[in-house]
């Protein structure tokens, strides 16, 4: 009767340990997702000591879709992803005040309204189901910039004028999160990424307007949904 005893629980016990590997999360695979989340956009700016990058700082709306794949050894998981998002940091106008006659003298311009990256990440499981892995590769987005010099009628007429560049420009992109798989199959995330780009320049004297430089930067905090196949 003890050794039935004894050979009932120690089947008992291969068969949870049998189960429980079979239920274990497999994040190897493709993958497919939707993000939305909040962006921070904070550039710098140079060509006019009245402004600085600052005045140009935004937040606003960040969400797009993502895809990838994966492979894990042991606890270890890496892989590639890119992902296209829209940015809702759209109209940032500045107008530099005249402190002689009132009115501006200046009104500089800065937009972007997407991003795209090609990233690497590598993670480590803490749980089964629960990742913390790092990211960073390079990324593309465009910028629109203006500078726009009013006409100048007093004590003598100077024409203004107004000059807008529109530019892609690539750059790069690191950042951290964290992921929990609910299933094989599907699992949700958040993430912070940041995001720097080389400067575009806009104005000049062949224009008459006043030369200025952008050098577009933002962060965005985000989650996701993914499925994997």
């Amino acid at each position: 009767m003890g050794k039935l005893l004894l050979a009932s629980v120690a089947v008992a016990a291969l068969t949870c340990q049998a189960a429980a590997q079979d239920n274990r999360i497999n994040w190897a695979g493709s993958y497919i997702g939707l993000e939305a989340g909040a962006g921070f956009s904070y550039p710098g700016f140079s060509g006019d000591g009245r402004v600085s990058g600052s005045d140009f700082g935004d937040t606003g709306f960040v969400g797009g879709i993502f895809a990838g794949h994966d492979w894990q050894h042991e606890r270890w998981v890496y892989g590639i992803s890119g992902n296209f998002d829209l940015l809702d940091f759209e109209n940032q106008i500045v107008d530099v005040p005249d402190p002689i006659f009132g009115g501006k003298t200046d009104t500089y311009g800065y937009d972007l309204n997407w991003v795209a990256s090609l990233r690497g990440r590598i993670g480590y499981l803490a749980t089964d189901n629960f990742l913390i892995y790092g990211t960073g590769g390079v990324a593309v987005t465009q910028v629109r910039a203006s500078s726009t010099t009013p006409d100048i009628v007093f004590p003598i007429f100077v024409p203004g004028g107004s000059d807008r560049v529109s530019a892609t420009r690539v750059g790069g992109v690191i950042g951290a999160g964290m992921e929990y798989a609910f299933n094989s199959k599907w699992s949700f995330r958040t993430e912070y990424a940041h995001y720097f780009f080389g400067g575009v320049h806009v104005g000049g004297a062949s224009t008459d307007t006043t030369p200025i430089s952008f050098n577009p930067s933002f962060g965005s905090l985000t989650v996701g949904l993914s499925y994997r196949f």
